[in-house]
């Protein structure tokens, strides 16, 4: 038996008290396998496409901004304002982190919305905030905001609405 296990790279050692049985086989052989190098990249190569999808890459706040304003007007452009409501411009006001969204309300909607109470006036033009699961959120940072304000044709101010302040939509 001892000719045995010598022949298979196995060693047995005879002591006082016990008798034990050694590997002295090639470390290759006993080594798990590796990890094939296109299987770690394609994984590394998934996990960044998921990464990008989910979180879009902002890396100062002035890009953040830009990205933002950007969002809006591709957002306010495929989902239209009530009738009655007009975008008229998106802007970048960098120095308080707020990206800004300007909306002109017709004559007939503006008379409508004036006859309410300014909270009335205040949680509608707060409707037209972008949805808290919108891409936007992710781009700005926690400090940046996204303002509304609601004018008339004339130019008289209604409501002036923080869209991070107000509550999910």
């Amino acid at each position: 038996m001892l000719r045995q296990a010598q022949h298979e790279g196995l060693v047995l050692s005879l002591s006082k008290d016990k008798a034990r049985l050694h590997d002295f086989r090639p470390r290759a052989l006993t080594m798990r396998p590796r990890p094939r190098p296109l299987l770690v990249l394609g994984f590394v190569l998934a996990m960044a496409a998921v990464w990008a999808a989910y979180a879009p890459p902002s890396p100062t706040m002035g890009r953040a901004l830009k990205d933002a304003e950007a969002r809006l007007k591709d957002l306010y452009r495929s989902h239209p304002l009530p009738p009655g409501w007009r975008l008229t411009e998106v802007s970048v006001v960098s120095r308080r982190h707020e990206v800004w969204v300007d909306l002109r309300l017709a004559d007939a909607a503006a008379a409508a919305l004036a006859d309410r109470a300014p909270p009335a006036i205040a949680a509608a033009v707060a409707r037209q905030c972008p949805p808290k699961g919108d891409p936007v959120w992710r781009i700005l940072q926690p400090r940046q905001q996204i303002e509304l304000r609601a004018a008339t044709e004339a130019g008289r101010v209604l409501a002036a609405v923080n869209c991070r302040a107000q509550g999910p939509r």
